[in-house]
C-alpha cells in the first residue's frame, strides 16, 4: 500500500441546520494487487459514520471487506461489456463502535489497481446514507447527477455526497458548484473523486462533474440526514 493521505480533523465546519459534517478523510491506492487497506480517518471515534468509496480497474473482480464485521453495502456498479475500460465502483458504510479496527482491509478475487477514499462523518442522526442516484456513463466528458429530494424534506440539515469513478490514470475532475472535492488517481487505471456539500432544503441538484477526457464512468449521489 502506498502511503495514505489524511485530511485534517476539524477542518470542515458545520453550517446552519445541524447538517452532518465531514470531519476528516483518508485515501489509499495500490497497483496490481488483490487487496488494499485504508486507515481510519484521523480523529475517528465511536459513533462516527464511516463511508468508504472504492474504485478498482477491472469489471470482473468481486470487491469485499473482510477485516471487520458489520459493514453495509450502499451500492456496487460494474460493467463487463467495455473490454478497454473495465472497472468497478463500490461503497461501504459503518457506524463505529468501541474497539473498532484502526484500518480496513478490502479484497478482490483478482489482481487489479485500486483507489479508495474513506470519509469520517459526525452529526448523522441514524448512520444510514440514502442512495438517490447511481449511473453508468458511456464515454463521456461530463457527468451529471440528477437533482433529488431527500425523504426527510427540509426538516433536518443534510450532507450530499457525490462520487465519480473512471478507468484512467490521468483524470482531472471538475468540482460542482458549492461542493468540496477529494480525488485520488492510482498509478495505473483507477481514478476516483468524492464531493460533498452541506445543505438544508427540500431538494438538492449536484450538477455536473467535468472530466479532462472522454471516459467510461460510474457516479452516485447520496445524502446523510442530520440530527
Amino acid at each position: 500500500m502506498l502511503p495514505g493521505l489524511t485530511g485534517i480533523s476539524g477542518l470542515f465546519k458545520k453550517e446552519a441546520g445541524d447538517s452532518p459534517t465531514v470531519e476528516s478523510y483518508s485515501t489509499s491506492n495500490r497497483s496490481n494487487a488483490n487487496n488494499d487497506s485504508i486507515d481510519m480517518p484521523s480523529g475517528a471515534v465511536a459513533g462516527d459514520l464511516i463511508i468508504i468509496y472504492v474504485c478498482i480497474a477491472t469489471g470482473n473482480g468481486a470487491v469485499s471487506i473482510s477485516s471487520e464485521a458489520g459493514w453495509n453495502s450502499l451500492f456496487y456498479m460494474t460493467d463487463n461489456s467495455h473490454s478497454d475500460e473495465l472497472h468497478a465502483h463500490r461503497c461501504f458504510y459503518l457506524v463505529l463502535e468501541e474497539g473498532f479496527a484502526s484500518s480496513v482491509n478490502i479484497n478482490s478475487n483478482i489482481n487489479t489497481d485500486w483507489s479508495i477514499i474513506a470519509l469520517r462523518i459526525s452529526g448523522s442522526s441514524d448512520g444510514i446514507p440514502t442512495l438517490y442516484n447511481n449511473t453508468n456513463h458511456q464515454k463521456v466528458s461530463s457527468v451529471n447527477q440528477a437533482s433529488y429530494s431527500p425523504t426527510w424534506g427540509d426538516s433536518y440539515g443534510s450532507l450530499s455526497i457525490v462520487s465519480v469513478s473512471c478507468h484512467e490514470d490521468d483524470i482531472s475532475f471538475g468540482t460542482p458548484s458549492g461542493y468540496t472535492k477529494i480525488s485520488i488517481t492510482s498509478s495505473r487505471n483507477a481514478s476516483l473523486a468524492v464531493f460533498y456539500k452541506q445543505f438544508v432544503s427540500t431538494s438538492e441538484d449536484p450538477g455536473s462533474v467535468s472530466l479532462n477526457k472522454n471516459n467510461h464512468t460510474y457516479s452516485s449521489a447520496a445524502a446523510v440526514i442530520g440530527q
